[in-house]
């Protein structure tokens, strides 16, 4: 085993844990007083333009920007020869997310908090616009930090990447139509499911 692989086993190790205690408190009704203190919060501070924002924002994780730029860069990966070899990791990462969400979603079946600035239907646990952000633009982030040349580079394609997933993340808050918790659940999912994803990729291109 390599040293990124038993850098991505702890990862999953640790994100397993973090995320059935998680689970645990958010069943138990535990992580209540937090999450309806941050809501509150927020809505107390709520503004026509700040919401217009939030909206805009969490469109950046919706299906109705994901799914079309995430076909975009599929197409674009199997159509380039070099590149050929990430396209299994893009799609499994992207696609894998959200299979993977609607499961959890089924398993836990949290209603929403119920005083959304936003329309949204389903479950709340975990967040499905935080898990597809998270997933979407951190499998982009990983393929071009491959690519960048430079550390500055580097940090600015992870920089970025993680901008918008922690504002995607915010805006569902802020809108009302997922808990704290809620995201925290996403955000943790997703990182174990890429470093799966990851980790498959560099085991496929180790065995050619």
């Amino acid at each position: 085993m390599t040293k990124r692989d038993r850098a991505s086993r702890a990862i999953q190790i640790v994100g397993l844990v973090a995320f059935a205690g998680l689970a645990v408190a958010v069943q138990s009704g535990w992580t209540k007083g937090f999450d309806w203190g941050v809501l509150i919060w927020l809505r107390s501070h709520a503004s026509p333009t700040l919401t217009w924002v939030m909206k805009i924002i969490t469109d950046l994780g919706s299906w109705v920007v994901v799914v079309p730029v995430s076909v975009l860069v599929a197409l674009w990966l199997y159509s380039d020869r070099e590149r050929r070899g990430d396209f299994p990791f893009f799609v499994l990462a992207v696609a894998g997310a959200s299979l993977l969400n609607g499961l959890l979603k089924w398993v836990f079946q949290r209603p929403r908090p119920g005083f959304g600035l936003a329309d949204a239907a389903g479950y709340s646990f975990p967040s499905g616009h935080s898990m597809e952000a998270f997933s979407f633009y951190g499998s982009v982030a990983i393929l071009l930090w491959a690519y960048a040349r430079s550390w500055r580079a580097k940090v600015i394609v992870a920089g970025s990447a993680a901008v918008l997933v922690a504002a995607v993340g915010f805006s569902r808050i802020y809108l009302g139509v997922h808990y704290p918790s809620d995201v925290i659940g996403g955000f943790i999912a997703s990182t174990i499911w890429l470093s799966l994803c990851a980790q498959y990729a560099r085991g496929r291109r180790a065995a050619k």
